[in-house]
């Protein structure tokens, strides 16, 4: 009876104090922000790695749920708990949404979107950055 006992509980802890369940990947995620009023249309960064920068357009203090807890986006992004094709995955995009620049992709979702830049560059590399606003002044 002890024995059972303690490897319920020990099977508790354990499960309770994973974090390695992040997102699952048939998910869409609504992201929540506030909007700017009067944005200048201006580009801020959000998060960067080495071959592409994700920015915030005309929007702010973007949070996204993961597991019940609100998170920055650019924390969930800093500690890889999430990552931008883990948003765009499952967002919405129709022919009309791929550009003939080399393959940029508008996405989206319920309240916002994502532009996947892949415009061909003068150096015949091709710009890999990501651009997230809210649906009502685009990106």
């Amino acid at each position: 009876m002890k024995k059972m006992l303690f490897l319920s509980i020990l099977s508790l802890l354990m499960i309770g104090c994973t974090n390695s369940e992040n997102f699952n990947a048939d998910d869409e995620y609504d992201l929540v922000f506030e909007n700017i009023e009067n944005c200048k249309k201006n580009l801020n960064v959000l998060y960067e790695e080495d071959d592409f920068v994700i920015y915030e357009y005309c929007i702010k203090d973007i949070y996204i749920d993961i597991n019940g807890e609100k998170i920055f986006l650019k924390n969930a992004f800093n500690d890889k708990l999430i990552t931008i094709e883990d948003i765009t995955d499952n967002m919405h995009y129709d022919d009309n949404s791929i550009y003939k620049d080399g393959g940029s992709i508008l996405y989206e979702a319920n309240t916002y979107k994502v532009l996947s830049c892949k415009a061909l560059q003068e150096n015949s590399t091709y710009n890999g950055d990501y651009i997230i606003g809210n649906k009502k002044n685009g990106v």
